[in-house]
């Protein structure tokens, strides 16, 4: 247990068997430290369709072996509960490294037990626990940048693309995804394309407006009215792009005001 004494608070165990002993005081060298301080490699770096990006969970296990070697760091799993209301699986585990407390957490994959066909309690727990390893690096500084709101915007803008698609409901839908993914995230497939014959120039005026929070399928609804008028659709795009990016010139002038 957590010893407190007259002259103060001691935060550190001193009995071994204490799933707490040696809270913040592990024996991390300056040479491990360097290998968790590592610079985020970007090009591991992938991003959910909802826009949050992330390292895939095995990189940090692999860090932890490059710092500390195999067998010098464990999982303790304190509880793993199975959530109907949630349908998830949760992981509550403590990190150790070299036999001292590091960090406690708790992991969580999406899992119901209706759909075990598809991924069975085992994997989903297998899961839950790597992300517990996810979340518990926090605690040593790895792989930070992901979660500093300037680094996310940059690298969506350099490594990302949001694109509109249809979900297994085959709802239309705007999701992100890498520039050099090959193929569209699981779930999600191409839009039938009516407009293949379509001018580059036009397809990034269009690509644009998807920035701009403008559904292409507004813009591809013009095209029909238009009669896929390619032309004049490309004037059409031109002068929504102009207008929207008017109304932001003259947002940022109010508000420098």
């Amino acid at each position: 247990m957590i010893d407190t004494k007259d002259t103060g608070l001691s935060i550190t165990s001193s009995n071994p068997s204490d799933e707490y002993y040696g809270i913040s005081d592990a024996d991390i060298t300056e040479k491990e430290n360097a290998v968790l301080s590592e610079p985020l490699d970007e090009n591991i770096v992938e991003i959910r369709p909802d826009g949050i990006i992330y390292v895939p969970q095995e990189a940090y296990r692999a860090i932890l072996n490059k710092a500390f070697g195999r067998g010098k760091w464990a999982v303790k799993e304190k509880s793993v509960r199975n959530s109907t209301i949630d349908k998830k699986v949760f992981f509550n585990g403590i990190l150790y490294i070299k036999g001292k407390f590091i960090a406690e957490d708790t992991g969580e994959q999406s899992y119901e037990e209706s759909k075990s066909y598809v991924m069975s309690f085992a994997t989903a727990k297998t899961a839950a626990k790597s992300d517990f390893i996810t979340r518990a690096c926090k605690d040593l500084g790895v792989y930070s940048k992901l979660w500093n709101p300037e680094f996310i915007r940059d690298w969506r803008e350099r490594n990302a693309e949001q694109v509109e698609c249809l979900d297994k409901a085959n709802k239309r839908k705007v999701i992100w995804r890498r520039k050099d993914a090959p193929f569209l995230p699981p779930g999600y497939k191409e839009l039938p394309d009516d407009f293949a014959d379509m001018p580059k120039t036009l397809k990034d005026n269009l690509n644009l407006l998807l920035k701009k929070k403008i559904q292409r399928a507004t813009i591809l609804n013009i095209g029909s009215s238009l009669q896929k008028d390619y032309e004049l659709l490309e004037k059409v795009s031109k002068i929504i792009l102009q207008a929207i990016e008017y109304r932001e010139s003259h947002n940022a002038t109010k508000k420098g005001k």
